[in-house]
């Protein structure tokens, strides 16, 4: 009997003691938005929406008809239409632990690659304010208004990407990068070597200019590894299989025609609401679902809302602050290629400067200043010592010491 009582307390004791000891990972991991608005991180187009045809890395053509003839293009599938997620009636409240989504996967995208998402909902060689300007466009809206558009009809389209290219081949190929691995809609490659090629292309069937092989040299030494290198793969071997195509295979290289109207200071991101075919109020239903979907939609439109939203931009202030934690290179890139544009209010400072204010006041009035935020700064601190970005880490150091002091002077 002494045995079994013995037995039995052992087992009372260890069944006692069983569920100490759990690990926080056991937690189950946060729900992921439903919806194929939100998994696409893309905000819908205003109604009527019309279905976008991108062109392929063969469809640059020659001019007055040279050239090879274009190769037939396979008809589209049609795809079922998804219904758009449903709109909510608030946002949802700050995160209060954002290190946490840095072991989720991704769910937003840098930039858009849709027309519709800067307002443009038909074919936009359709829409004057594209044909009429294209020497205007931001980079990002130039390269999606490229990839919806069909055939010879975006010939303009591709020639001023192969211009901007041989302007500033490093910040067309920093905007590429941050395009991820989002695909086209017609031929469904990455949207960014579709870009590569085009531009390759553009260049083989008209130009084969000096300019365009000195520059894919030079940024081989300079990228030899990494998405930018193999971007440049690309480049490289459509430009080969295009001087093919065209004739000039073995023919010298040409010096590149100038532009005729000098173009200076392009954007390779827009900062302007109308640019993105947004109105400042709530009574655009685009406008609306920025504002209810922040989690979700690319950082070029969450960004635009937060430097526009005035007192409706908390939310995206704290989400802001979660992508600058979990993907602070991705953030800073972006956030250098804005270049000076300036808001329009308070002493008109550097647009990229008030975001940097409102993720850095974000973490100090919101979060008590994390110790994730000072390491994160700190080893950017590293990894950019000098230059635009290194200039952008000053602001967001000043104005996160600045809040704290404000929000937390016994701190």
């Amino acid at each position: 009997m002494g045995a079994a009582a013995l037995a039995l307390a052992l087992c009372l004791l260890l069944a006692a003691c069983g569920g100490q000891g759990a690990s926080p990972s056991d937690a189950p991991p946060p729900e992921t938005p439903t919806g194929s608005a939100e998994a696409a991180g893309t905000v819908p187009p205003a109604p009527p929406e019309q279905p976008l045809k991108t062109s392929g890395p063969e469809e640059v053509s020659p001019p007055e008809g040279s050239g090879p003839e274009e190769p037939e293009k396979p008809e589209k599938p049609e795809k079922e239409e998804t219904p758009a997620a449903p709109q909510d009636d608030q946002t949802e409240p700050p995160k209060e632990d954002s290190a946490a989504q840095s072991t989720e996967a991704k769910k937003w995208q840098a930039v858009t690659i849709s027309a519709a998402d800067f307002g443009v909902t038909e074919n936009p060689i359709g829409d004057p304010g594209v044909l009429d300007g294209i020497a205007s466009l931001s980079l990002g809206k130039l390269i999606a208004c490229s990839l919806a558009s069909d055939g010879a009809a975006a010939e303009g389209l591709n020639d001023e990407l192969w211009r901007r290219f041989l302007e500033d081949p490093d910040r067309v190929l920093v905007y590429l990068e941050l395009m991820g691995d989002q695909r086209d809609g017609y031929w469904e490659h990455p949207a960014a070597e579709v870009v590569c090629q085009t531009i390759a292309c553009a260049d083989a069937a008209w130009y084969n200019s000096v300019e365009f092989g000195e520059i894919l040299s030079d940024r081989r030494v300079r990228y030899s590894v990494g998405r930018i290198a193999e971007l440049l793969d690309v480049m490289e071997q459509e430009h080969a299989a295009g001087l093919e195509r065209n004739g000039w295979q073995g023919a010298e290289p040409t010096q590149a025609p100038p532009r005729e109207t000098p173009l200076e200071n392009w954007q390779a991101i827009s900062i302007d609401l109308t640019d993105y075919g947004l109105t400042q109020t709530l009574e655009d239903p685009r406008f609306e679902y920025l504002f209810n979907h922040t989690d979700t939609v690319p950082l070029d439109q969450l960004i635009v809302f937060d430097l526009w939203g005035d007192a409706l931009t908390e939310g995206s202030g704290e989400e802001l602050r979660s992508r600058f934690l979990e993907d602070p290179d991705t953030v800073l890139a972006f956030l250098a290629l804005m270049g000076n544009q300036r808001v329009g209010y308070w002493d008109r400072p550097p647009a990229a400067n008030v975001v940097c204010r409102h993720i850095a006041s974000a973490d100090a009035a919101w979060h008590g200043g994390t110790e994730e935020f000072a390491q994160v700064l700190a080893d950017c601190r590293t990894a950019y010592p000098a230059g635009r970005i290194a200039e952008l880490l000053d602001v967001l150091a000043q104005e996160h010491a600045a809040s704290m002091a404000w929000n937390h002077p016994t701190a």
